[in-house]
Order: structure tokens, then sequence, then C-alpha cells
């Protein structure tokens, strides 16, 4: 139901953008750059709800929400427009769809296992967890050990 949901809203979210370049003279290219973030977030249906938070497609997503919100902001920074036209625009438009994703993910940590409990099933980690268990590999492979190296 969710991946239904989410899918819908993308559809919506990107109608909205058309129809604010047709309508309301926003930049075609911004746009498009718009539209194909959403289209690269669709990416993520394909496993949802099963992300791997360490996937291209996952990376690469977060990387465009942050690019597509500069985006807008260096936009809304020339034009004036008031701040709940601003906001309204952020919430629906640019962070909608990557809010549900991230809501999703979240949700899907406290729900129970539908299959079958004979199959092995891979780990799944919180992104917080991930990203401490990324770092801490990074520290032990770049930095000594210091309690090996002790001076005394």
């Amino acid at each position: 139901m969710t991946h239904r949901i989410i899918k819908i809203t993308t559809v919506i979210a990107m109608g909205a953008h058309i129809l604010l370049w047709l309508v309301d003279g926003m930049p075609f290219s911004r746009i498009l750059f718009s539209l194909l973030c959403h289209a690269w977030y669709s990416q993520l249906l394909r496993t949802f709800p099963n992300i791997e938070l360490s996937s291209p497609a996952f990376i690469i997503s977060c990387l465009l929400v942050i690019a597509d919100h500069f985006v807008w902001f260096f936009y809304f920074t020339d034009h004036y427009h008031t701040f709940t036209e601003i906001a309204t625009f952020f919430g629906l438009v640019v962070w909608l769809i990557p809010f549900m994703y991230f809501i999703s993910l979240s949700a899907n940590e406290y729900t129970l296992p539908t299959t079958d409990a004979s199959v092995p099933r891979k780990k799944n980690s919180s992104l917080v967890k991930s990203i401490a268990a990324y770092l801490g590999a990074a520290k032990e492979a770049l930095l000594p050990d210091s309690k090996a190296s002790k001076p005394f």
C-alpha cells in the first residue's frame, strides 16, 4: 500500500512541477532538474520497502535531495515570494517525496516480519547505525591503534 501511495504522490508532484512551469513560469531548467530528481527517487521503488542504505541509488538520492533543495533555495533568494509560498513550495514540491521515503524507512523497522522464519534474512540496520559502522571501519583503517603504540 505504501508503495502505491509513494508512486501516486510522485506522479502528482511531477505534475505539479509541470503546472508550475506552464502556469507560473518557473524556470524550465530548474523544473527539469527536479523532475529528474523525482524520476531518480522512483528507482528506490524497485526494491521498496527493502532499501539498502549503502546502495548507489540511495546515496545518489540523498545527494539529489540536497542539490534540489539548493537549486530552489538559490532561485528563491533571487525572486521574491512570500514566506508562505516558499514554505509550501518546499514542503510539497521539493521535500514531500524524500520525506515519504524517510518515514517509510523508519516505519519499516518497527513492523513484524511477514516472511518465512526458516529463511535467513539479511540484517537490516538503521541509517545512524550504518553511518556509525562505516565511520568506525574507516577510523580503524586510517588511524593506527593507539593502544599498540604507547611510547611509555
